[in-house]
């Protein structure tokens, strides 16, 4: 990472830089690979990209809703996941409020407020998904810029952490 005329650089000296296309799995069931602890008896599943409609491998955070609907966030989009285990993803293909440069997201975080509205940290922009409606949040709207954490309190005040403030949304 290069900083150089309040500009920020980024060159990839031992991996590829990101693709320029958002990747698609083209999986539409769920295999896990079912893991057992011989220890514990304890049974695990493991979704990936290979054995999933997950998309993409490399996991960024979990939470669930007040029902227990949980709600997993990638690099590559979001995958809702029911009681009855039916699964939706999310990505910019299909909710263009969360697509970034090439309709590609880079959904890095979310949280869940008291209410259930889900918040997505997503590029340069923050999305809520009140169950029915996506709201996209920039700098065109909000004083948002450069989201690394949403945390909502147990009053429902939703605090936003960035690079240079802590910001409080209470609707």
């Amino acid at each position: 990472i290069i900083f150089k005329n309040n500009s920020l650089d980024v060159i990839y000296i031992n991996e590829n830089p990101p693709g320029r296309t958002p990747t698609v799995n083209m999986n539409t069931s769920n295999n896990p690979e079912i893991i057992k602890d011989q220890k514990t008896n304890t049974i695990w599943k493991l979704w990936n990209f290979s054995n999933s409609m997950i998309p993409a491998n490399l996991s960024r955070s979990v939470a669930m809703e007040s029902n227990g609907v949980i709600w997993y966030c990638t690099d590559n989009g979001l995958v809702r996941i029911t009681n009855d285990d039916r699964w939706e993803i999310f990505t910019g293909m299909n909710v263009q409020a969360l697509s970034g440069k090439n309709r590609n997201p880079w959904t890095t975080g979310l949280a869940i407020d008291k209410a259930d509205n889900v918040w997505v940290e997503s590029s340069d922009h923050v999305v809520k998904f009140d169950g029915k409606q996506w709201i996209k949040f920039d700098t065109g709207n909000s004083p948002l810029k450069l989201v690394r954490k949403i945390c909502p309190d147990k009053n429902g005040i939703v605090w936003f952490c960035t690079f240079k403030s802590i910001i409080k949304y209470d609707g």
